[in-house]
């Protein structure tokens, strides 16, 4: 029987740290105080003013958008955090549907970069975009330009 109660208690504390893993926005919507588990449409523009553009990416545009531009660009996107393809696969792209993170290495401001895109899980609207820079072998002093000038070109462009 105390095993029974072990067991129990270990799935009682693994489901609510999965419930606790997952976020909870509580946003006002026409008025109205609703709880949802994707950011508020205030949120996901955070930072961005002119335009809410982002590398071609736009703020809240759906899934559906993206994939469709992005096959158009033809831009080698992969599901996920890693990438696979350097090539456009539509095969690879569709290969996981509930897929909400979506990446593809590009060069920003003179940098190779790895850009990533979250969309919602409920609306699949793009709220957050992630730019890793790879200046790890570059030397200290042509990174503090780099980083000196990444800050002015984004200063100038968004503010």
């Amino acid at each position: 029987m105390a095993h029974y109660k072990l067991i129990l208690i270990f799935l009682l504390t693994s489901m609510s740290s999965s419930l606790a893993a997952s976020e909870i926005y509580k946003c006002t919507v026409d008025g109205k105080i609703t709880l949802q588990d994707f950011p508020c449409k205030d949120d996901y523009k955070y930072g961005m003013t002119e335009l809410d553009t982002f590398d071609g990416w736009k703020y809240g545009m759906n899934i559906l958008a993206f994939k469709q531009q992005a096959k158009m660009k033809k831009l080698p996107i992969n599901p996920g955090t890693s990438a696979i393809y350097s090539q456009y696969n539509e095969k690879y792209v569709n290969s996981q549907p509930d897929a909400r993170i979506y990446n593809y290495s590009s060069t920003i401001a003179g940098q190779k970069a790895n850009v990533a895109l979250f969309f919602t899980q409920k609306t699949q609207v793009l709220y957050r975009i992630k730019v890793n820079f790879f200046v790890v072998l570059l030397p200290s002093e042509e990174k503090q330009y780099f980083y000196t000038s990444l800050v002015n070109q984004l200063s100038a462009k968004y503010g």
